[in-house]
C-alpha cells in the first residue's frame, strides 16, 4: 500500500486539473496515490483528469461523489479518504500546485520528529491566476516554529487546505470534514485536530496556490461568508469540543477578523447594498452589536476621506 493517498476533489476546473497532476507526477518521492474525487463537474474535468492520469503514469483514479452525499468539497474530500489506501493523507484541491520535493519533505520530518505526529501543514507561496505571477513573498511565518498550537489557530486560519497531510486515523476519528460546511470546513477539522495534538510545521513554501475569482471563498458577496462563519460558530457552541474561554476567543477573532475584512471589501469595492445586507444577515444571527461596529468603521471611514478630500481642495 503506499504512504501517502493524495486526495484531490474537482468541479469544473478542467483548465487546472492537468496541470495539478503533472505536479503530483514530477514529484521526487513516489509512494503515493491520487484520487480525483468529481463533484458532478459539468465540464471536461472528469475526461481531463483521466487521460492526464493515464499519460503522466500516475498510481491514481478517478472517484465521482456518491449520489447520497452532499455536494461540496468536503463531502469530496471525505470521500477520497474513505477510499484511499494510504498511512497519511495530503489534500491537493485540483486548481493548486505542489512543488516537486513537497511529499519527500514532509516525510523527512515525520521520520525526524520524535514522537508521532498527527497532522502536518507548510507554508505556501499564491500565485495569480491571470498573469501566472507569485503575490507577494512566500508566507513562511515564523521560520524558528516547528509546531502550530489550537492557540494560533484560535487567532487565525494560517493553515492551507492543499498544504496539510494528516494521518488518516486521526482524520477518521473526528469524522473528517463537517458537510454542513462550504469554505471554512476546513478550519472547524484544523481546530479539532488542534484539541488533540499541536500541528507539525514545515516553514518552506511546498505547494502553489491558485489565486482566482472564480474559486470557493473568492468573489462572493459578504453574506456567503457571514452565513459560514456564524454557521461554524454555531456548530462550535453546540458541542463540546471548544472550552467556553476557546470558544469565546474563537468569536472573537472570526468577527474581528475575516467578517471585517470581507466587510470592508464590499465596501471598498463600492458594493455598498451587499455590504448591507451581509450586516444585517449577522445582526439576524445573533450578532447586532458587532455589525453595527463594522457598519460605524466603514461610515466613519466614508467621513475621514471625504473630510481629507476637501482639506486637500482648500489647501
Amino acid at each position: 500500500m503506499p504512504l501517502i493517498s493524495v486526495v484531490v476533489p474537482s468541479f469544473n476546473t478542467a483548465a487546472y486539473v492537468g496541470a495539478t497532476l503533472e505536479s503530483l507526477a514530477r514529484q521526487s518521492f513516489r509512494d503515493f496515490e491520487v484520487v480525483v474525487v468529481d463533484d458532478g463537474s459539468t465540464d471536461d474535468t472528469k475526461a481531463v483528469a483521466a487521460a492526464s492520469i493515464a499519460r503522466l503514469g500516475l498510481n491514481g483514479r478517478i472517484e465521482v461523489r456518491p449520489v447520497g452525499l452532499t455536494k461540496g468539497v468536503a463531502s469530496c474530500r471525505n470521500h477520497g479518504v474513505s477510499e484511499a489506501a494510504g498511512t497519511w493523507i495530503a489534500f491537493l484541491d485540483s486548481d493548486d500546485l505542489f512543488e516537486p520535493n513537497k511529499l519527500e519533505r514532509v516525510v523527512d520530518l515525520l521520520s525526524r520528529r520524535g514522537t508521532p505526529a498527527l497532522a502536518v501543514h507548510h507554508a505556501v507561496v499564491r500565485f495569480d491566476d491571470a498573469t501566472g505571477e507569485t503575490t507577494g513573498a512566500p508566507d513562511v511565518g515564523d521560520a524558528g516554529r516547528r509546531t502550530s498550537s489550537l492557540d494560533d489557530l484560535l487567532t487565525d486560519n494560517s493553515i492551507a487546505t492543499s498544504s496539510v497531510v494528516v494521518n488518516r486515523e486521526c482524520f477518521s476519528a473526528l469524522g473528517g470534514f463537517d458537510s454542513r460546511l462550504n469554505g471554512v470546513e476546513d478550519y472547524w477539522l484544523w481546530l479539532r485536530i488542534a484539541k488533540r495534538c499541536e500541528w507539525s510545521y514545515l516553514p518552506e513554501a511546498l505547494t502553489r496556490y491558485r489565486v482566482r475569482r472564480g474559486s470557493l471563498m473568492g468573489g462572493r458577496p459578504l453574506s456567503h461568508y457571514v452565513e459560514q462563519y456564524t454557521r461554524l460558530l454555531s456548530i462550535a457552541d453546540r458541542c463540546d469540543e471548544l472550552g467556553k474561554a476557546e470558544l469565546d476567543r474563537l468569536r472573537r477573532s472570526i468577527l474581528s477578523g475575516p467578517l471585517r475584512y470581507y466587510a470592508g471589501v464590499a465596501y471598498q469595492s463600492g458594493e455598498l447594498a451587499a455590504m448591507l445586507r451581509g450586516l444585517c444577515l449577522l445582526a439576524l444571527r445573533g450578532y447586532p452589536v458587532a455589525s453595527a461596529r463594522m457598519l460605524y468603521r466603514q461610515a466613519r471611514a466614508t467621513a475621514l476621506g471625504s473630510a481629507q478630500r476637501a482639506a486637500q481642495r482648500w489647501a
